[in-house]
């Protein structure tokens, strides 16, 4: 696979999150409507989503060293798609707050994997510019996750936001487990708890001076 296909591949699973937690903004008040409770309860499904989310990229970190990176992706992205597909499910806020937590939990993967892996197969110029890439995926992921939740929620029933979501999750582990190699190195290292997701933001931040 060339380098760029391999930028985009991974970097569309950190878009996901991002795209997750917006994508159905525009059918919130349908969705309380349907769930029948109230404004406080559902917008908290958001908020969940983005803690849980923000919290498992620390969790993730040493997760990555120690279990390599593809298995990571994997079990992540099966567990977003599975939780994706309770959402639809869902018949009260409850189960619906819960899903929402174990999406975050599962696509959390996505961003720590993908900003290691650029770490692992690139190098200098190389890895400023596949970091631009991953930038503008995961700029673009709250972007595009309110016009496509509306476009939904205006021609077809709202619950299938949730839907697609599995599906593009599925999208997404298909490619991952028929493409993505392991980058890990034999042998190297075992990070502390919290220096893999540490890695990732000074990453991100080396690779923003250096395209400033």
């Amino acid at each position: 696979m060339s380098p760029r296909l391999l930028t985009f591949m991974v970097a569309f699973a950190a878009f996901l999150g991002p795209f997750t937690q917006t994508v159905y903004a525009p059918i919130l008040p349908e969705l309380g409507e349907a769930l029948q409770t109230t404004p406080l309860l559902i917008n908290l499904s958001i908020s969940i989503f983005t803690f849980v989310l923000a919290f498992m990229q620390i969790v993730y970190g040493p997760l990555v060293d120690r279990s390599g990176r593809r298995r990571t992706l994997l079990l992540g992205l099966a567990c977003y798609i599975g939780a994706s597909i309770g959402c639809f499910l869902s018949t009260n806020i409850e189960t619906l707050l819960v899903f929402r937590a174990l999406q975050a939990v599962g696509i959390a993967a996505g961003a720590v994997v993908a900003v290691t892996v650029i770490g692992d197969r690139f190098e200098g110029a190389e890895r400023v510019r596949a970091m631009g890439s991953f930038q503008m995926m995961v700029a673009l992921g709250p972007v595009v996750g309110p016009v496509v939740g509306g476009f939904i929620g205006e021609h077809v029933d709202f619950h299938y936001v949730f839907l697609l979501l599995a599906v593009v999750g599925g999208v997404a582990l298909l490619s991952n487990a028929i493409w993505l190699q392991e980058t890990r190195r034999p042998g190297a290292r075992l990070a502390p708890f919290i220096s893999g997701s540490t890695w990732m933001w000074c990453a991100i931040a080396r690779a923003w001076r250096s395209w400033c």
